[in-house]
């Protein structure tokens, strides 16, 4: 399976933090509650994982895409 990556468009965040309520352990946040994790490569493990995450983003700023090679 290919590598995958986590992309955020964090300047969009606007704190909800239900991305790190889905996968705390892949989202970094602020103190404020705002998502700082802008690129992460994932292990393909937790891909059905990051997906429920990703989904939950209220403002629709994560995508979760496959790591060019």
């Amino acid at each position: 399976m290919a590598k995958l990556i986590i992309k955020t468009e964090t300047s969009r965040c606007m704190g909800h933090a239900m991305c790190a309520n889905a996968a705390s352990d892949i989202f970094e946040l602020d103190d404020n509650g705002y998502n700082m994790t802008e690129i992460r490569e994932i292990e393909t493990d937790d891909v059905d994982y990051v997906r429920r995450a990703v989904a939950s983003c209220p403002e629709v700023i994560i995508t979760l895409e496959e790591a060019d090679s």
